[in-house]
């Protein structure tokens, strides 16, 4: 499928489009959007992230994880 002069891909469930291919992990940084089916950037807060852009599983120092955010220590 063409759309706005590129290639979109249409990936079985479970898998999601990055760099026009189909895959089942979209790496560090990204996460794998189930309603658009492409792999998204995470927050930029984010290291790794999961189901959301700011749903971190990991973030970068000095920020540290709390539930699913990244946080800095000032903001206890």
């Amino acid at each position: 499928i063409v759309q706005n002069n590129s290639f979109l891909a249409l990936c079985k469930p479970g898998r999601f489009v990055k760099n026009s291919l189909c895959v089942s992990w979209c790496g560090s940084g990204y996460y794998g959007d189930d309603e658009s089916g492409k792999c998204e950037k995470c927050d930029a807060s984010c290291k790794t992230c999961i189901d959301g852009a700011k749903k971190c599983t990991s973030c970068y120092p000095p920020l540290y994880i709390k539930g699913e955010v990244a946080m800095n220590f000032n903001e206890l």
